[in-house]
């Protein structure tokens, strides 16, 4: 290429780029113009202009457009939306609530605060209204701060609840409806954790007093005839009673399944405690390969006690893998106890409660006693179809009618824990 050429083509693509740079500046003119020094900005006098130009509309404009607006904005802290949501919040930590359940001619109210948590510490006082007769008045108060007030021997009616104002809280505007039941259902009790009790106290060994009732002989040598029940299946019996319980040394020994005690009712006050080893000894029985069923100490005096027993334990057993039945025991409670003198008729009523609460939940039932118990305290005949389990510590039971569990032993010798256990075995199989 000659030189004349060469010099043609320098300037051609020379041209090229200045007209490029051209067409880029005047498309960004308005971008650059912006970050410009404003004119405006200084006086005539030299001094700074430090006045902040207030656009048409300030709503639509972001914060972080205007990073000096608080100066100039006396509401700029005002904040509308977040003051509300903390006036929410607060209204909502002072909102009680009130649920009402009845079981048989009663009403146990809970009031309930922020969380859907009971509220305790205050002395709530509710008005319940029969509407059959509106004109009078029953005033409850919760004495005790507890968050529960209870009421039975109540007419069969349609009643409301209306829970009275109270310093500091906002309680519902509309009293509540509620059907008070004239007839027993043999249903779960929804709100029953209400009345079920960890802590037992010092009243323990008034309240839990099961004396195991035996049969009128007891052979040494009980263990002679088992090995020929070929088909049937080894367990235990286990309580908080039962300590150091090595549930994979039991498993290892041939048991295949345990009855643990869920809870009981206090023999003098009448209330629901869970068993304070129940929950461990799940988990631990459940890791070794056990089957696992409960059951509960009864101290019920009548039918509608027997419906809280069994809800009681239906509660305690939620998502604890129960696999084997669930059982009453209904032995006595040291000669003391208030369900100790109930006549035949009463116990097996009792009893037929129990099952049939634990039955609408799709579980299995028994009803546990001694033989000489299930002959002489009960009209046994009427509670077969719930599944028997019968205490008889002989080497053939002298119980002669139909039982599903046999104790056959309460002073067995096991690996796997150290004491006289009291040993099952499941007739069923």
């Amino acid at each position: 290429m000659d030189y004349r050429l060469k010099r043609q083509v320098i300037a051609i693509v020379s041209f090229l780029i200045l007209g490029i740079l051209v067409i880029v500046f005047v498309a960004n003119w308005r971008t650059v113009k912006r970050k410009l020094p404003s004119t405006s900005s200084v006086s005539e006098a030299g001094v700074e202009d430090t006045s902040v130009t207030e656009p048409e509309n300030p709503r639509t404009v972001l914060i972080g457009d205007n990073p000096t607006k608080w100066k100039s904005d006396d509401s700029f802290f005002d904040g509308g939306e977040i003051i509300s949501t903390a006036e929410a919040v607060s209204n909502d930590m002072r909102t009680l609530s009130v649920n009402v359940v009845s079981v048989f001619e009663d009403l146990r109210i809970s009031i309930y605060g922020y969380g859907k948590v009971l509220h305790t510490g205050e002395e709530f006082k509710v008005h319940l209204k029969n509407l059959d007769n509106p004109t009078e008045i029953i005033e409850l108060t919760d004495s005790d701060k507890d968050g529960i007030l209870y009421i039975d021997n109540l007419l069969p009616a349609e009643y409301t609840v209306a829970l009275q104002p109270i310093g500091g809280f906002v309680v519902p505007s509309n009293s509540s409806r509620v059907l008070v039941k004239g007839r027993l259902e043999t249903k779960k009790i929804p709100d029953i954790e209400l009345i079920i009790n960890e802590k037992q106290g010092i009243l323990k060994k008034v309240e839990d007093t099961r004396t195991y009732t035996e049969s009128e002989e007891k052979s040494d040598d009980m263990y002679e005839e088992l090995d020929a029940i070929e088909y049937a299946t080894y367990g235990m019996e286990v309580s908080c009673h039962d300590e150091d319980v090595d549930f994979d040394t039991l498993y290892e020994e041939g048991l295949r399944f345990v009855m643990l005690r869920a809870g009981y009712r206090g023999a003098r006050t009448g209330k629901i405690y869970i068993d304070p080893s129940f929950v461990d000894y799940v988990s631990m029985a459940k890791r070794a390969g056990l089957e696992i069923g409960a059951y509960f100490f009864s101290q019920a005096v009548n039918e509608k006690e027997a419906v809280e027993e069994a809800s009681a334990l239906l509660k305690m057993c939620e998502d604890m893998y129960i696999t084997y039945p669930m059982a009453l025991a209904i032995d006595s409670a040291g000669g003391d106890g208030r369900a100790d003198t109930l006549s035949a008729d009463e116990r097996t009523a009792i009893c037929a409660s129990f099952a049939e609460t634990i039955k609408s939940e799709g579980f299995d039932t028994l009803i546990y006693g001694s033989s000489k118990w299930l002959e002489d305290k009960v009209n046994v005949s009427k509670l077969e179809k719930y599944g028997i389990w019968v205490g008889d510590l002989n080497p053939v039971p002298l119980y002669e009618k139909v039982y599903d569990f046999w104790e056959y032993s309460d002073e067995g010798f096991l690996r796997g824990y150290d004491g006289d256990a009291r040993l099952i075995i499941d007739m069923r199989k």
